[in-house]
């Protein structure tokens, strides 16, 4: 058994969101809409012909990029896959694309930032879209939980977890090592820590900090009782490996009813300023497989509340988007438009997958009706914030009271 000295000195007394000052502190009240969200950042920038919003050489302008037939874009009921991820094609029934996202940047770090937030113009302090959900975490100990190799500044404010550099471990990979008998003694030293915030004085920060120390003391109350994570191989290639450790982890995670909601990080390498298409082929060959494995895993699994898929929504995609038009070294700098799919309980697919907003000959977004999703020219262009706006509603929230302003997405949502 490990000494407290020794826990401590491990670095789990200081575990993940104990000791932030940002993030949203509420009482673990009951949830509504889906039990659980998954967002999944997909760092770079995926090039949309490729992937989510494929085109024939007869849509786009002389000039835009489109290095494949026709008989490449895969499709199964309103959805389009490019080639590159023509491996969600089987599970076209269960989801929803939405094209032509403005994200209003150019920039990795401030996209990074917003995708945190599904939110334009956010500040770093400002918590994340899972913090914010999360806070109605009902019975699960943590409210929100983040994957991945994620830097401090793609690290909201109020999520479990912690900034890491890809040699280092992982507050989870902590977590495996400590013996069931030794979280009592961990919840004992958070319970002492609990206590002394009694001396603080009251405000908004002190708040939080108890909101942080009581989730974190209600995870090592749990983990006695949890199976143990171990790790399987879903792929040969270390790159698709790393990222399925990440998607397993999630489904550990919610199967055992801990967080409401997960955020991963997948780095791969779609920055693609040179060499556009073997960078994109490289790195969604790595992620794809594992992300319909991840939608398979979903599908068969069963959490505190049934299948996990019947709960859980997921949402995908990357901070920005690729220029239409390849530069000089065969590459394609950035665009601030994306797309993003989503799966899950609330999410409209007509039993068949659809595709909502549409993009024009030179990949922009094209002005479109809020209430059917379809191009219209009286219509308006579709911003991030409306998505956050959208999964904040459908979480049974009230977006403004977050600072959310985007318009609701009803053609989104499922009747």
């Amino acid at each position: 058994m490990w000494t407290r000295r020794q826990l401590l000195h491990g670095g789990l007394a200081a575990a993940g969101l104990a000791a932030l000052p940002g993030g949203v502190a509420a009482a673990p009240v009951a949830a509504q809409g889906p039990h659980a969200v998954v967002v999944l950042m997909l760092r770079g920038g995926v090039d949309g012909v490729y992937a989510l919003d494929p085109k024939t050489r007869t849509e786009v302008a002389p000039g835009v990029d489109v290095p494949y037939s026709t008989a490449a874009i895969a499709q199964s009921g309103g959805l389009r896959f490019g080639p590159h991820w023509a491996g969600l094609l089987r599970h076209a029934p269960s989801l929803a694309t939405v094209r032509g996202l403005q994200v209003k940047t150019a920039n990795h770090e401030s996209g990074a930032l917003q995708m945190l937030r599904l939110k334009t113009a956010v500040a770093r302090r400002a918590p994340g879209i899972l913090d914010i959900i999360g806070s109605q975490r009902g019975d699960r100990p943590l409210g929100a939980v983040t994957l991945g190799v994620t830097s401090s500044l793609e690290f909201a404010p109020a999520a479990f977890g912690g900034p890491t550099g890809e040699s280092d471990k992982t507050i989870f990979d902590r977590l495996d090592a400590v013996a069931p008998e030794d979280f009592a003694l961990l919840s004992q030293v958070y319970t002492e820590h609990l206590e002394a915030t009694a001396q603080w004085s009251p405000g908004a920060s002190l708040d939080r900090t108890r909101d942080h120390l009581a989730q974190v003391r209600a995870l090592f109350d749990r983990m006695p009782e949890v199976p143990p994570f171990e790790p399987e191989e879903w792929s040969k290639s270390s790159g698709a490996q790393s990222i399925a450790r990440d998607l397993q982890r999630t489904l550990w995670l919610l199967e055992n009813g801990l967080t409401r909601g997960v955020y991963v990080k997948i780095f791969q390498d779609w920055d693609s300023h040179f060499d556009n298409a073997a960078k994109q082929a490289s790195a969604s060959r790595r992620f794809v497989p594992m992300f319909a494995r991840f939608l398979d895993e979903l599908q068969a699994r069963q959490g505190p509340r049934g299948r996990l898929s019947d709960h859980t929504l997921v949402v995908a995609g990357s901070e920005l988007g690729r220029f239409p038009i390849i530069n000089g070294v065969d590459g394609k700098d950035h665009f601030p438009e994306t797309s993003v799919v989503l799966s899950g309980p609330g999410i409209r697919t007509d039993g068949h997958g659809i595709a909502h907003g549409q993009t024009g000959s030179m990949m922009e977004g094209l002005r479109l009706s809020l209430r059917t999703g379809r191009p219209d020219d009286l219509g308006t262009h579709l911003v991030l914030d409306d998505l956050g706006t959208t999964l904040l509603h459908m979480c049974g929230l009230v977006p403004e009271r977050y600072g959310y302003r985007g318009r609701r997405l009803s053609f989104l949502e499922e009747a």
